[in-house]
């Protein structure tokens, strides 16, 4: 019966409608259903998972770097230096600094970009050196400076210098904007360069020493590794604005008696694409790699099943595995949760835990063995993997090694370790949430 007055309905509804208005409703139906599957279908593809029938090297081993580089057509290179510095204040101050004693060019690419004291001090001396005849450049991400004022921008514009904004909202290029320019390439003169987790937001000022200010690091390199990250810069700015920055304004040569060091480096820029994703394959090769330590920090963890399955695997095979991860103070509610769907596979391998408790952890780096450092833009997410561009560097040396373990060490004493024990004492009813938490976070 109740059946029957359904199709009665239908037929009734059927009448009441031209054939093209049902064409229309249909067409429009079609259209829904694509909108909704190009939004929270996977970006993509990428196999299950990725093996090597030979063992990867230790970092030790001369061929790592060879396998590494050659195997996923990375540039590498010796010497130069790679000076972290802790916390936003210091970077302020190296930063600023080193505008100073700009001569010839300032190219700057940071993902976020919001108004405020950091972002004064920042344009106002890079207007002072564009006026004192200091080519400036600045690469602002749409997304990432979305709230900021670009009119702040309008004296450094007046005295000559250039800003361009990565991937506006176009019609036509809706999709593209999905895919945002998340490096950091900050270059002066062609001799200093900057990379890390920072950018230019008051969150970035202070020490660490409240919920306002980020604990994060960035990176002062020098040397062979600084035309790298020029490259970085060069071609997102080529591809925007048709000028490609080349001779010895950004490129110079290196000075013969420059300090050299041991140092050996493997530079990963991505841009990816559904099918070629070079930044997680040299992730999880670095991992692989890991013979007694592998020590993480990171913002977001929602790793893809290699990522995981390599961590495990080296917890599983004796080696002290240990990750810092941020607390409740972190400025996206939904990879928090997507993260803790992971924890319990993580402890029950052997994985040691710490949630940092002061403030935001916004710091990005992996130390394996007291010798292979990984720094840069990436964060272990799906964002980084499959849909941004990003730079980093793996660097092996021994004195970078040990400084990133004292980091670590440090910034574990303002940890509380996440136990087997009282991970599993949790509701239960916190666990669908975690579970549709990585379900959402992987189209994010």
């Amino acid at each position: 019966m109740k059946s029957s007055k359904i199709l009665k309905e239908l037929s009734q509804a059927w009448k009441k409608y031209s054939w093209w208005q049902w064409l229309l409703f249909c067409i429009g139906f079609i259209a829904i259903l694509s909108v909704i599957g190009a939004l929270f279908l996977a970006v993509g593809s990428e196999p299950p998972g990725k093996y090597n029938k030979s063992p990867v090297p230790s970092v030790n081993d001369p061929t790592f770097i060879s396998s590494i580089s050659y195997g996923l057509h990375l540039q590498t290179g010796k010497g130069g230096t790679v000076t972290p510095l802790i916390n936003g204040d210091a970077f302020r101050k190296s930063l600023l600094e080193s505008f100073d004693q700009a001569h010839s060019s300032i190219n700057f690419d940071v993902y976020i970009w919001e108004n405020g004291e950091f972002s004064k001090r920042v344009i106002d001396k890079l207007t002072e050196k564009q006026r004192q005849g200091v080519e400036v450049r600045v690469l602002l991400d749409a997304y990432g400076s979305k709230t900021f004022d670009e009119k702040e921008l309008q004296p450094l514009k007046d005295a000559g210098g250039k800003v361009e904004k990565f991937r506006s909202v176009k019609f036509g290029q809706l999709t593209r904007f999905l895919h945002r320019d998340h490096r950091r390439a900050i270059v002066i003169d062609g001799v200093v360069g900057y990379t890390g987790g920072m950018a230019v937001a008051d969150k970035w000022l202070g020490n660490a020493e409240n919920i306002k200010q980020w604990r994060d690091d960035m990176y002062k390199l020098s040397g062979p590794l600084v035309p790298t990250l020029q490259g970085d810069f060069m071609d997102l700015w080529a591809g925007l604005t048709g000028e490609f920055l080349v001779g010895d304004k950004f490129y110079p040569p290196i000075a013969s008696g420059a300090p050299s060091s041991s140092l050996q480096y493997v530079h990963v820029s991505q841009n990816p694409s559904p099918d070629v994703q070079i930044l997680p394959d040299f992730i999880t090769v670095s991992i692989k790699a890991a013979r007694t330590k592998l020590y993480i920090e990171t913002p977001y963890f929602l790793p893809n099943a290699q990522l995981l399955d390599a961590i495990i695997d080296r917890a599983k095979n004796g080696v002290d595995v240990r990750m810092i991860l941020p607390n409740k103070y972190n400025d996206s509610k939904l990879d928090r949760w997507a993260s803790h769907h992971y924890y319990q596979q993580l402890l029950d391998a052997g994985v040691k835990i710490y949630e940092y408790q002061p403030t935001f952890n916004h710091t990005k780096f992996m130390v394996i063995d007291s010798q292979w450092s990984i720094i840069g833009s990436p964060n272990l997410n799906t964002r980084s993997r499959r849909l941004d561009q990003e730079n980093a560097f793996g660097i092996l040396d021994a004195q970078l090694g040990a400084t990133h373990e004292q980091i670590f060490q440090n910034d574990i004493q303002h940890a509380q370790e996440i136990t087997s024990a009282k991970w599993r004492g949790r509701t239960i009813f916190i666990h669908p949430l975690e579970w549709l938490a990585q379900i959402f976070g992987k189209q994010i």
